[in-house]
C-alpha cells in the first residue's frame, strides 16, 4: 500500500519533510447536511497549488475527508447487507485499508472479529466500500488496497459517544499490534476518515458514498499533501483520525522519547485496566503529523477534554506571548485562552468544571496556527462565543501596541472563521474589527481607571459609597 521507506544511501526516513493544503467546513448548530460535505470536497478541488503529484500528474500525494457518521446514509445502505446497526451511535464504522492478497485479507479479517468479540463486543459485518479505480492513476491502482468497512454494536451498559469510541479504541490498538499487514483508517461511533492516493478532483469521484444525497454530516476537514522528499502511501493521507496537519513538527523524535518514557507509569480509570494495550501510544513508524494524531487521540481517550487540548497543541514559541505580551501574536494566544474558559463554561459536572476552569487559570500557553482545530470547538456555542472574545478583547491590547501586524492578523483570523473571503475585503474588515476591539479596549480602560483611582484614596471611595449607598 506504499513504498519503501528503508534508508538508502544518504536518505533517512526520520528527515522526512512535508507542506500540504487544509480546509473546513462547519454547522454551528451541529445540523447535519449533504451540502456540508460537497462544501468541503469543493475546497480541496480548489488546493490543487497545495497538493503533489507524481511526474506522470495521474496520482497524489493524498487526498482526504474526514466527517461525522451519516446515520441516514449508512441505514440505508447496510439494509441490503442484513446488517442491523440500530439508532444513531448505536454502532461504530471502522474504515480498513486491506491487503489486495485474499489470503492475507481473510486473515486479517478474522483477527479483528475475533479481537472484537474478545473485547466483549458484538461484530454485525462487513461492507465492501463501492469505489471507482478507473479514475486513478497506474501508481495509485498499483498499491491499492482492499478497502472495506466494518460495522460493531454498541453494549447497552456503555453510554454513546466518547465511552463507546474509548472501547473501539482499544480495539483498534490490539488490532494494530496484531496484523501489520493492514491499516485501520478510522474506528469510531462518531465520525469516519476518507482517503487515499488521490489528485484533489478524484476523491468525489473515487468514493460513491460521498456523492451520495443521503450522506450528511455537520462536519467536515479536508486535506490535500503536498510531500517534498516523502514517499506518498494510502495510509500517508490525511486527514488523520483527530487532525489534519500542515507543515512540520521539528522536536518530533524528543517529543516521542518523552512519551515513550512516560508510558510505564501512565494511568487512567477511563481504560478500566486496559491501558496497557494501548501501548505504545505512538506508532513511530508514521509521519509527525500520524504521530501528534496517536498522542492527541490518546490523551482525549484517557478523559481530556477536546477542546482544553487545543491550546496544548497549539505553536506558543513562534506566534504565542512568548515573543512578547504586546505583540500581534497574542492575538491566537488569547483566542485559545477564550476557547479553554467556553470549554469550562459548558462542562456540566462539578469536577469537569473546576478541571477546565484549572487549566484555563494557568494560562496554557499557545497560540493557534492550524486554522482546521477552530473547528472543533464550532460545535459548541460556549466555546465558540470564548474564541471570539479572547481573541479580540486579548488583539485589542496588542493592536494598540502593534496596530498594523494585528489588522493582519484580525484579517486571517477572519478569513479561517469562514466570514469573509478574498484578500482585499479580509483586510477591510480586518481593519473594522482591529477599531471594534480597540473601543472594547477603550470601554474596560474607561472603566478600570476610575476604579482604580477611587480604590487608592479612601476619602473619594467614601464620598462615592455614601452617595451610591453601598
Amino acid at each position: 500500500m506504499g513504498q519503501s521507506q528503508t534508508p538508502q544511501g544518504l536518505y533517512r526516513p526520520e528527515f522526512e519533510h512535508d507542506n500540504c493544503g487544509i480546509g473546513a467546513v462547519v454547522n454551528i448548530r451541529g445540523k447535519k447536511s449533504h451540502r456540508i460535505v460537497t462544501d468541503a470536497l469543493r475546497i480541496v478541488e480548489h488546493l490543487e497549488h497545495r497538493a503533489g503529484k507524481d511526474a506522470e500528474g495521474k496520482t497524489g500525494d493524498g487526498v482526504g475527508i474526514l466527517t461525522q457518521i451519516s446515520h441516514r446514509f449508512f441505514e440505508k445502505v447496510c439494509k441490503p447487507l442484513h446488517i442491523h446497526i440500530g439508532g444513531e451511535r448505536d454502532y461504530g464504522v471502522g474504515m480498513f485499508f486491506f491487503p489486495q492478497d485474499e489470503l492475507k485479507r481473510n486473515q486479517a479479517k478474522n483477527i479483528f472479529e475475533v479481537i472484537v468479540k474478545k473485547e466483549g463486543l458484538n461484530f454485525l459485518g462487513w461492507r465492501e466500500v463501492p469505489i471507482h479505480p478507473e479514475v486513478l492513476g497506474k501508481t495509485a491502482v498499483d498499491c491499492m488496497p482492499c478497502i472495506l468497512q466494518a460495522f460493531i454494536e454498541r453494549p447497552e451498559r456503555v453510554e454513546k459517544g466518547i465511552d463507546f469510541d474509548r472501547r473501539l479504541y482499544v480495539v483498534r490498538r490490539v488490532f494494530e499490534q496484531s496484523s501489520d499487514d493492514t491499516y485501520v483508517v478510522s474506528l469510531s461511533s462518531r465520525t469516519i476518515v476518507y482517503k487515499g492516493m488521490f489528485l484533489v478532483g478524484q476523491l468525489r469521484q473515487f468514493f460513491g458514498d460521498l456523492q451520495d444525497e443521503d450522506y450528511e454530516s455537520a462536519i467536515a476537514m479536508v486535506h490535500s499533501r503536498f510531500s517534498t522528499n516523502t514517499a506518498p502511501s494510502w495510509q500517508r493521507a490525511h486527514p488523520n483520525r483527530f487532525i489534519v496537519h500542515n507543515g512540520e513538527i521539528n522536536t518530533i523524535q524528543g517529543n516521542a522519547d518523552k512519551m515513550l518514557a512516560r508510558e510505564e507509569n501512565m494511568v487512567s480509570p477511563y481504560f478500566k485496566g486496559k491501558i496497557h494495550k494501548t501501548l505504545p501510544v505512538i506508532d513511530r513508524s508514521g509521519s509527525d503529523s500520524a504521530m501528534l494524531d496517536n498522542t492527541l487521540e490518546f490523551l482525549v481517550m484517557s478523559g481530556m477534554h477536546l477542546a482544553l487540548m487545543m491550546p496544548m497543541m497549539a505553536d506558543f514559541f513562534e506566534t504565542g506571548i512568548q515573543s512578547g505580551p504586546m505583540t500581534a501574536g497574542a492575538f491566537a494566544t488569547w483566542a485559545c485562552f477564550g476557547v479553554a474558559l467556553g470549554a469550562a463554561l459548558r462542562m456540566r459536572s462539578k469536577d469537569e468544571r473546576s478541571e477546565a476552569f484549572g487549566a484555563f487559570a494557568s494560562g496554557i500557553p499557545g497560540g493557534v496556527t492550524e486554522p482546521t482545530l477552530y473547528g472543533i470547538c464550532f460545535q459548541h456555542t460556549r466555546c465558540f462565543i470564548g474564541l471570539i472574545a479572547g481573541g479580540f478583547v486579548g488583539g485589542a491590547i496588542a493592536g494598540m501596541f502593534d496596530l498594523k501586524g494585528y489588522v493582519m492578523t484580525s484579517a486571517n483570523f477572519l478569513s479561517v472563521l469562514g466570514y469573509v473571503g478574498g484578500t482585499d475585503t479580509n483586510l477591510i474588515v480586518g481593519i473594522v474589527a482591529s477599531v471594534m476591539s480597540l473601543v472594547v479596549a477603550a470601554v474596560c480602560v474607561a472603566l478600570i481607571i476610575p476604579l482604580v483611582i477611587v480604590r487608592r484614596r479612601p476619602a473619594l471611595r467614601d464620598e462615592v459609597r455614601r452617595r451610591f449607598h453601598m
